[in-house]
This record gives C-alpha cells, sequence and structure tokens, in this order.
C-alpha cells in the first residue's frame, strides 16, 4: 500500500520536510549542499520518496526537526501504515463497511462485489 498522500500529492514526511526547509529560508539547492545531496533528491524525498537513514540525521541536525519524528515518518511511509481510519463494523454479509475519521465521523460504505468475492470469502474460508 502506497503512503498516503495529502490533496497536493505530498506525504506527510515530504510536507514535514517542506515546512521545515523553507521556515529555516532554504531553497532545495542550499539544503541539498548542506548534507550533500542534489537538488532533485530534495524535491523527491519533499513529494514522495524516502531520504536514506543515514541522511536523516542530517535533514533533522538542519532543519532543527525531532529525529525520531522524521523516522516514525519514514517507517509509516515505507510500511504503508499512514494514519488509516478506524473499521467500526463490517456488517455480516460483508455488503458494507463502517469506518470512523477524525472528528468521530463515521461512513459507511457499500463494498462492490468483486471486492467482496476477493477480500471476504477468502477470510471466511480460514475461520
Amino acid at each position: 500500500m502506497p503512503a498516503r498522500r495529502s490533496r497536493t500529492g505530498r506525504t506527510a514526511l515530504g510536507q514535514t520536510l517542506t515546512r521545515a526547509r523553507t521556515r529555516k529560508g532554504l531553497t532545495q539547492t542550499a539544503l541539498g549542499a548542506l548534507i550533500g545531496v542534489s537538488r532533485g533528491r530534495i524535491a523527491a524525498w519533499e513529494y514522495a520518496s524516502v531520504p536514506p537513514t543515514k541522511l536523516i540525521r542530517r535533514l533533522a541536525d538542519v532543519l532543527d526537526l525531532n529525529r525520531d519524528e522524521l523516522l516514525s515518518m519514514v517507517e509509516h511511509q515505507v510500511s504503508g501504515e499512514p494514519d488509516a481510519p478506524d473499521v467500526v463494523a463490517l456488517t455480516p454479509e460483508g455488503r458494507e463497511v463502517t469506518i470512523e475519521v477524525k472528528g468521530g465521523i463515521k461512513l459507511t460504505i457499500p463494498i462492490p462485489i468483486r471486492v467482496r468475492i476477493v477480500l471476504i470469502e477468502p477470510m471466511d474460508a480460514t475461520s
């Protein structure tokens, strides 16, 4: 599962890097020079790719960010486990799922038949 992106197409990690860089008054080129990578590499990290772990420390130090928070964002981006909504209920026949999103709002979403066949029936076979 790919990392969750904002409406602008950026991941949480990318947004954090962009905000911190601009807050420090750095261009992508200047930040790249400080940590020893190209402007293109910075742009890629700000959009969707993941910096190597060894550069997370440098990024955190230069941008005055918490290393552990950055590493956590990288882990979520790589694992594909961003802030997902909580599944509250799945109807017994698997036709609808209710999820709770931020703010306590509950949404009931119908599950198309093709998805039910792929996801629900194999689960039933293991129980």
